[in-house]
């Protein structure tokens, strides 16, 4: 039977199973390392602060303060692509 985006065949065997526990452990571990974290910031800071500017810069020269979850959409997002980006490279 034809899967559909987002759906994904179940594994096929207990080896299957380690498998894939064991590439999400390690997903998640250069998700969390130091290294990855530091670098995912960085960027954030530089990507979002340009996005912002780009975004924002009117409302902020006029005065107004654009909303919270705005800006903190923009700082996010450079951030978890990083990281996402990361550790799919180190997955290989």
């Amino acid at each position: 039977m034809f899967k559909g985006v987002g759906q994904l065949a179940a594994p096929r065997s207990l080896e299957d199973t380690e498998m894939l526990n064991s590439r999400n452990k390690a997903f998640v571990s250069v998700l969390k390392h130091p290294k990855t974290i530091r670098r995912a910031l960085l960027i954030s800071l530089v990507v979002g602060t340009a996005l912002l500017l780009i975004n924002q810069l009117d409302h902020v020269l006029a005065g107004n303060l654009p909303p919270i979850w705005k800006v903190l959409l923009t700082y996010f997002t450079p951030y978890a692509v990083s990281s996402f980006s990361a550790a799919s490279a180190a997955e290989g």
